[in-house]
C-alpha cells in the first residue's frame, strides 16, 4: 500500500453538522452533564486535522419543509404548520429556563418527536465548528446559489480543494448530470402555507442575521428567497419527474 493516492474521498451525511445526539456515547464527555465537551468536529479533528470541510447551505425554512417530507415526520401542509407552531413554543418555553446549547444537547430538542427545525439554526451549529477548525478550512456556500449557476460554485470548490483543473468534458457531464434524488412527498403537497413560511422567517431572522455577520455575507439573509407558490403535483407530472430523476 503506497503512502500517497490521488484520490480523494468525501463523507456527505449532512446531520454530521448538527446533530450531536449521541454526545454522551463519547468517553472524554461527562455523561451526567447538561452539555458536551466534544462533539463531531473534535473527533474529526482527531482523525483528520486537515480536513477540508465543505458546507451548503438553503433557506432555513425550506430545507426545514424538504426535512420534514424527507424524514417522513408529517404528511400534510397542515400538520406541518401544527408541526412548526409546538416546536417553536416548545422551544421558547426550554430556552426560558437553559440556554440553546443545553436545549439541543441536554433536553436533546434535535431529536423526535421533535421536528428537525433546530437543524436550520446554522450559526449556532457552525459556531461549534469554528470553536474546532478555522473557517478558512470550510467553504461554505449557499444552495439557492448553486442552483442558480453550478459552474461557479463548483470552479471555486475545486480551488478549494486545491485539485486540478477538471476536463471541459468531465465537467459538462458533471453539470448535465440527472439529480439523483428527490423528495416525491414534497411534490405531491406542493409548497408550505404561506403562513407557515411567514411564521418561521420571523424565527429564524435573527439568527440569520448573526449568521450573515459572522460570514460577512448579507446572502445569508435569504432576502433574495421570496415565498413560491407551487401547487401538488399530480400522479402523471410525478411519473414524469420520477422517470426523470430516479426517484
Amino acid at each position: 500500500m503506497t503512502e500517497y493516492s490521488n484520490m480523494i474521498t468525501g463523507h456527505a451525511d449532512p446531520m454530521d453538522f448538527w446533530d450531536h445526539s449521541d454526545w454522551r456515547e463519547i468517553p472524554q464527555n461527562d455523561p451526567t452533564a447538561d452539555v458536551p465537551t466534544f462533539i463531531t468536529p473534535h473527533l474529526v479533528k482527531h482523525v483528520q486535522p486537515n480536513v477540508k470541510l465543505i458546507l451548503m447551505l438553503r433557506q432555513p425554512a425550506e430545507r426545514l419543509y424538504s426535512h420534514y417530507y424527507h424524514g417522513k415526520y408529517g404528511n400534510t401542509t397542515e400538520q406541518f404548520h401544527q408541526d412548526v407552531v409546538k416546536e417553536i413554543n416548545s422551544l421558547k418555553n426550554c430556552t426560558e429556563k437553559y440556554s440553546y446549547r443545553e436545549c439541543l444537547y441536554g433536553q436533546n430538542m434535535t431529536q423526535s418527536p421533535h421536528i428537525p427545525i433546530t437543524a436550520s439554526l446554522y450559526y449556532l451549529h457552525l459556531q461549534e465548528w469554528l470553536e474546532v477548525f478555522p473557517l478558512k478550512q470550510i467553504f461554505i456556500f449557499r444552495h439557492e446559489d448553486y442552483v442558480k449557476d453550478m459552474k461557479y460554485i463548483l470552479k471555486g470548490l475545486f480551488r478549494f480543494l486545491g485539485v486540478d483543473t477538471v476536463p471541459k468534458k468531465v465537467f459538462n457531464s458533471i453539470l448535465t448530470s440527472k439529480r439523483k434524488y428527490i423528495t416525491p412527498n414534497k411534490l405531491r403537497k406542493g409548497s408550505m402555507l404561506k403562513e407557515t413560511r411567514d411564521i418561521l422567517n420571523g424565527f429564524f431572522k435573527d439568527w440569520n442575521k448573526k449568521l450573515a455577520s459572522l460570514l460577512n455575507d448579507e446572502r445569508y439573509l435569504w432576502r433574495d428567497v421570496p415565498y413560491k407558490l407551487k401547487h401538488p403535483m399530480n400522479e402523471a407530472e410525478m411519473k414524469r419527474i420520477k422517470n426523470y430523476t430516479d426517484v
